[in-house]
């Protein structure tokens, strides 16, 4: 199988997809329509472990309780979680085109407390040794289910959530499930089993994990449970190789990627490039949100953009998704929390407060600066966590599912999504630029793109140096580089070439600041070396494309 060689985006549906048709509609147009929306290439598929005669249901936050296709009987009902099907459905139907299935959970009956919450002691795992295999058997089945019934096919499987974490207690408010290393380990050889009698692994089926929390936890999972150890060896050369030992070959052939969540350890990025390189595993950046400020405040794109640049140059990600880009205009992803059941509460608002620490407390920070200057009723709003590209009523508490308020961090995203492909080449660019700037060359090697954040109260200069790229086809429209292969333009070049590079070019720009909102600006003209030279507006995430001749 391929995966996306280029960050690409996604949304995570899930059952607020139970709208009347014609809001649904919209609200996928603006997530995944290439042309009036963002583009998103890619979609990760809820496999639900609720519903049935599940307890779950009052905990549950809105739009997390995702019914599982089989019940307590053994048997299965396809017509179950049809509204979170519909938005797949619709995702292909605009344009996204690779799709991955993960699970929270276990069906709540496979589990050892009964409830696809968590376990009844947040350190221990939910889903008993003897009921790994039904596990298994249940994640092929539907994915074998939408390959016959839909035709469409998911190009991986990703059976955790989060693993390693000990906030998932019976009653959260949400699905969750701990597995440790050695619990993983044979969750993945199993599936290898079934995937292979299934013959879907024939067919490109994969797996991905381990979706842990952390950044830092990833790369402890990819030696400890993919792995055990990563083994340095030498090849025939002398260059520097890495076996992953502990997982069968044959099961480890089956690992597509590696995925981690963006919400804690983040210092760890260049580890987790560096270590899935040299096993020659890619990395996917299969989960983070944010929710700094409303949604109409450049902070969110500001926060969203430079960390799509951090996990594209530190982390080396090979795709990129947005947990989740329709979220609850009624309150928030976390609205609820505060009515879980005391031990519930302790654990889930620790893995809360120990990964989102930071934020929580410029977020406590803001809204009382925000009290004091506009009062108590704003201040409620910066103090709640915005999560979401859209925001939309999953309850009817805050409007019509036609009430749609798109935030800044939509436009954030935009800027990304809409010129930077699946098949795209990334480019390098200087070290001190790697949190701020990405830049790409398209698959077909004609056009350049670099995205840039400016988070500074104050205008910046910046220089982008496109002579290489365009000296490339006045040379002979050379196609685009090798995949992998880092070329073409570089940012913030200190000096330009004295040569020129044939007619003057230009660089069409948009721009996402306070007041606007990918607003396109005149064309900005390079010198005949090829550079551009530009002044940042203040606040402000920037793009600039390059096109040059066949």
């Amino acid at each position: 199988m391929s995966t996306p060689s280029t960050p690409t985006t996604s949304l995570s549906p899930s059952s607020q997809g139970a709208f009347p048709p014609a809001d649904r509609d919209r609200i996928l147009d603006l997530v995944f329509d290439p042309t009036t929306g963002l583009g998103l290439e890619i979609a990760r598929y809820n496999v639900g472990g609720s519903g049935w005669t599940s307890r779950d249901g009052p905990n549950f936050r809105a739009g997390a309780g995702v019914p599982s296709y089989q019940g307590p009987d053994g048997m299965y009902d396809w017509t179950q979680d049809a509204a979170q099907r519909a938005i797949l459905l619709g995702a292909r139907d605009r344009g996204a085109h690779t799709f991955e299935a993960f699970a929270n959970s276990p069906p709540y009956w496979m589990t050892a407390s009964g409830r696809a919450s968590g376990a009844a002691w947040g350190c221990a795992s939910n889903l008993p040794r003897d009921r790994v295999g039904e596990f298994a058997d249940y994640l092929v089945a539907v994915v074998s289910h939408f390959r016959d019934a839909h035709a469409l096919h998911f190009s991986t499987i990703a059976p955790f959530n989060e693993p390693r974490e000990v906030s998932w207690w019976v009653g959260t408010n949400q699905e969750g499930c701990r597995f440790r290393p050695a619990e993983q380990r044979r969750v993945v050889a199993a599936l290898g089993d079934r995937l292979r009698v299934a013959g879907l692994a024939d067919v490109g089926v994969a797996l991905a994990a381990s979706d842990e929390n952390r950044v830092d936890r990833a790369v402890s999972s990819l030696e400890l449970t993919l792995a055990r150890r990563v083994a340095l060896r030498a090849g025939p050369g002398g260059q520097p190789f890495a076996t992953l030992e502990g997982l069968a070959e044959r099961d480890l052939s089956l690992i597509a990627h590696v995925s981690t969540h963006g919400y804690a350890g983040l210092d760890s990025r260049p580890a987790l490039k560096a270590v899935a390189r040299l096993a020659g595993t890619p990395v996917w950046m299969s989960e983070v949100g944010f929710g700094p400020a409303p949604p109409s405040s450049i902070l969110g794109a500001l926060v969203l953009a430079s960390n799509v640049a951090a996990d594209v140059n530190l982390m080396g990600a090979s795709a990129w998704v947005y947990w989740q880009a329709v979220e609850d205009l009624d309150g928030g992803a976390w609205k609820g929390l505060a009515a879980l059941r005391p031990l519930s509460s302790l654990g889930f608002r620790a893995l809360f407060i120990l990964s989102l620490g930071g934020d929580e407390l410029k977020r406590w920070l803001q809204a009382k600066l925000v009290r004091k200057r506009r009062g108590e009723a704003a201040a409620r709003e910066w103090a709640r966590p915005w999560w979401g590209l859209v925001l939309v009523s999953f309850r009817g508490v805050a409007g019509t599912p036609a009430d749609v308020v798109v935030s800044k961090q939509y436009h954030g995203l935009a800027h990304f999504s809409r010129f930077i492909r699946a098949g795209d080449v990334m480019l390098d660019v200087p070290a001190e630029r790697e949190r701020d700037t990405v830049a790409a060359l398209s698959a077909c090697g004609r056009r350049a793109t670099v995205v840039v954040v400016n988070d500074a109260p104050t205008p910046r200069p910046a220089r982008f140096d496109f002579g290489p790229f365009l000296a490339a086809g006045k040379e002979g429209g050379k196609d685009a580089p090798k995949k992998g292969r880092k070329s073409g333009a570089r940012a913030d070049v200190d000096s330009a070439r004295d040569e020129g590079v044939g007619a003057a070019a230009t660089a069409r720009v948009w721009v996402t600041d306070p007041a606007r909102d990918m607003a396109p600006l005149p064309d900005a003209v390079l010198t005949p070396a090829g550079v551009l030279d530009v002044v940042m507006p203040p606040l402000a995430v920037a793009t600039y494309v390059v096109e040059r001749a066949a």
